[in-house]
């Protein structure tokens, strides 16, 4: 029986690209190889050239296709072939990433350390507004407090004056009314009780906003000195009449915390004339 008689199952392996294989039927080796190098089949010509890694003969043209059929599958009797004659696909890590391979490393990279980071940042953002919240709401609070400290201290005077009756609890010229035509907004550092002492109440300009609050670190008010900074919150006074014996205080905080937009925080509270007084006659 001459080689021509026999039927051959081979396989071959790509010179260029050593995890490519192919697998085929031929009854004459020798020319089928050189076909496949020549770039005769279509199906292996882009990765040419090739070289031949096993083959099997067989007398019985059935068998020899029941056997690449075997193989082209791709599941255990490949496996097996590829054990038995020691076919390893080179590893790539010699041969470094595909650009590919780098970008989504990069972007894998990219997502666990930006995600986290975003994350707490946001934690902190959230952190941060709260506080400032809690703080716009009783720095509002402060305000009703010191008006009402000073309404009281207009009462004390009416008490301990030979003449009570000349005295106006809510003195305009101590705290300044607004009215229906005419706003008056204003300012008040709560460290000065003494409603004669200087920088109590201050009216905020006509042509500009009312100043910031200020701190020391410690404390929020109005300083010139060097030593107190500006703070991001701003808080204006309002006293509007409400018929003749009553009057509404009404403060407004607003704040910036961070990126996010400006907050605003209002407290309303009405306070009453509780003694006689002389607003009649002034």
């Amino acid at each position: 029986m001459t080689p021509y008689h026999f039927c051959y199952v081979y396989v071959l392996n790509s010179m260029r690209f050593s995890h490519e294989l192919y697998i085929g039927f031929t009854h004459n080796l020798r020319k089928r190889l050189v076909e496949h190098n020549q770039g005769s089949v279509i199906s292996t010509k882009r990765y040419t050239p090739w070289k031949l890694l096993y083959y099997e003969a067989f007398s019985n043209e059935s068998f020899a296709r029941a056997r690449e059929l075997h193989l082209k599958n791709n599941g255990n009797p490949m496996r097996e072939l590829k054990k038995r004659i020691g076919f390893v696909v080179a590893s790539k890590s010699g041969k470094g990433f595909t650009l590919i391979e780098t970008l989504v490393a990069v972007s894998l990279l990219t997502i666990a350390v930006v995600a986290p980071m975003t994350l707490a940042s946001r934690s902190l953002g959230s952190a941060y507004y709260a506080r400032d919240q809690i703080t716009a709401f009783y720095l509002a609070q402060e305000a009703i407090e010191a008006v009402r400290s000073l309404r009281d201290a207009q009462v004390l005077r009416i008490a301990q004056s030979s003449d009570g009756s000349l005295i106006d609890i809510f003195d305009p010229t101590i705290i300044p009314i607004s009215s229906s035509g005419q706003d008056k907004p204003f300012v008040i550092d709560v460290r000065k009780s003494d409603y004669s002492e200087e920088g109590v109440i201050v009216p905020c300009p006509t042509s500009a906003p009312c100043p910031a609050l200020q701190t020391n670190g410690v404390l929020y008010g109005y300083d010139p000195d060097s030593s107190w900074r500006d703070t991001n919150f701003t808080r204006v006074v309002h006293v509007y009449p409400v018929g003749e014996d009553e009057f509404r205080v009404t403060v407004t905080v607003s704040w910036q915390t961070g990126a996010v937009q400006r907050r605003t925080f209002t407290i309303s509270e009405n306070m009453y004339r509780w003694v006689n007084d002389g607003s009649s006659q002034l």
